[in-house]
C-alpha cells in the first residue's frame, strides 16, 4: 500500500480518501475478454469516482488534494478532520451513463467512461455466472463504445471485435 490521499470534493466540499498503491503484481490475476483485469495484489485505481457524501461522479485528479496519510501512520495523525474521510465509491452503470449525458467529456474520456460502464454491466455475469439478456442501455453503450475505438490500433481493433462478439454481431 502507498499513502492515503485526502481530497476535497469540488461539488460538496466534503473530504474523501483515496488509497494508493506503492507496488503490486498480477500473480493470481484474471484477465477478462472485455479487457478488465482483476488482480488481488494490484487494486484498481479508477480515474472517475463517486463522492461518498454527495454521490457526485467526479474525475479524481480534479479534486483538490488537502492532505496525505503515511501508510505507516494512523488515519487521524495528520489532521483530525481526516478521521471521518470515507473512501470514494465506485460509480454504477447508471452513474456512468448519467455522467456521459452531461456532455462534458472529450473523446478519450468518453472512451474511458464507456469502457468502465461496459465492465460494470458485465460484472454481475462475471461474478455470478448468471446470464441475462443485455438491456437496451447496455447495448447502446457498447455500440457507442465501439464507434470510439480506432481499428488501426491493435488494442482498439481487439476491443471492437469483443464488443461485437458480445453483441452477437459476428460478421462485424
Amino acid at each position: 500500500l502507498g499513502p492515503t490521499i485526502i481530497r476535497k470534493c469540488k461539488e460538496c466540499g466534503e473530504l474523501f480518501s483515496q488509497d494508493t498503491i506503492g507496488s503490486g503484481n498480477t500473480f493470481g490475476a484474471t484477465q477478462w475478454t472485455d479487457g478488465k483485469l482483476d488482480a488481488p495484489m494490484l487494486p484498481d485505481q479508477p480515474a472517475l469516482v463517486k463522492c461518498p457524501t454527495c454521490s457526485a461522479v467526479v474525475w479524481i485528479e480534479e479534486q483538490e488534494v488537502v492532505g496525505e496519510i503515511s501508510k505507516w501512520g494512523s488515519r487521524g495523525e495528520t489532521n483530525p478532520a481526516f478521521e471521518n474521510a470515507q473512501c470514494y465509491d465506485t460509480p454504477s452503470f447508471d452513474d456512468y451513463i448519467e455522467f456521459l449525458n452531461l456532455g462534458s467529456c472529450n473523446k478519450e474520456q468518453q472512451r474511458y467512461v464507456r469502457l468502465r460502464a461496459w465492465w460494470h454491466s458485465n460484472d454481475f455475469q462475471r461474478f455470478t455466472g448468471s446470464e441475462f439478456p443485455p438491456t437496451d442501455s447496455k447495448i447502446a453503450n457498447m455500440e457507442a463504445f465501439a464507434l470510439l475505438l480506432d481499428e488501426q490500433d491493435e488494442t482498439g481493433r481487439l476491443m471492437k471485435a469483443e464488443v461485437y462478439r458480445e453483441l452477437g454481431r459476428f460478421r462485424e
